[in-house]
């Protein structure tokens, strides 16, 4: 039987340049595109970037139709803080019962309704470096005086479980992730606008007037390096729409 020839895949968002380094994008724009891309369906207006299309060698479009990975896979989830990653996630959970999130761990205190083991692994600062000096972190960093760091143990599990391992984290762990895992998916939720990425963080009531300045200042560093570092871009307007923009990316 004659083999079939390879067909290239749909356009995809890329953003990198034809070197494959990360490239500085103008601050204002229009990003587009189908939703294989990660980008809303629907073409709505982005003002962090704007983002070139171009066409890469892969698979074919997938057919209609909900399809598992047949292996484990990971996810890169990033983006600033008040973007909405938790709400994205726990939606997206109970879409696909496949997704699971993979635990981090922290030296910071719980918050009010947070539960050990779930929400985090919460560690006294000794314990958390006594794991990183043993290999025991795939990578660990401090964010605002708090130690976090993703347990390898836990991804590993889920992996080999088959399940789509979520790791929610910051962009520069996500950097040094990459780094490791290079196969792995890399998903940068974005803020409708900047304005209402203040006022979210603004409302929170789980933290003081300093640190919201500081998640500020952070935010504007993240995006800068989201939006040019990772692959797909995906706008957060409304939570289910941006679930059926996580499915396409998991099984284009």
């Amino acid at each position: 039987m004659r083999a079939r020839p390879k067909r290239e895949a749909t356009a995809v968002i890329s953003c990198a340049d034809p070197s494959g380094t990360c490239r500085a994008l103008p601050d204002t724009g229009v990003a587009s595109g189908t939703p294989a891309n990660g980008i809303s369906r629907s073409g709505t207006p982005c003002p962090w970037i704007w983002l070139p299309l171009r066409r890469v060698s892969g698979r074919s479009p997938r057919k209609r139709g909900y399809r598992h990975p047949v292996t484990g896979r990971l996810v890169i989830f990033s983006g600033p803080s008040g973007v909405g990653k938790d709400t994205v996630l726990d939606a997206w959970r109970l879409r696909n019962p496949l997704v699971q999130r993979v635990v981090a761990a922290t030296t910071r205190a719980p918050r009010p309704g947070e539960v050990d083991g779930v929400d985090y692994h919460f560690l006294t600062r000794e314990a958390f470096l006594n794991k990183a000096n043993c290999n025991e972190m795939l990578e660990f960093k401090e964010v605002f005086g708090n130690l976090y760091g993703t347990p390898v143990e836990g991804m590993e599990r889920l992996l080999a479980e088959g399940k789509v391992a979520i790791l929610k984290i910051d962009v520069q762990g996500g950097l040094e992730v990459m780094a490791k895992r290079p196969g792995a998916v890399t998903v940068f939720l974005l803020p409708p606008s900047k304005a209402e990425l203040e006022d979210r963080l603004r409302a929170r009531s789980t933290d003081d007037p300093e640190d919201i300045e500081v998640r500020l200042k952070a935010a504007h560093t993240e995006l800068a390096i989201g939006t040019t570092c990772y692959e797909h871009l995906v706008l957060n307007v409304e939570v289910d729409r941006t679930v059926d923009e996580l499915e396409a990316i998991l099984n284009g």
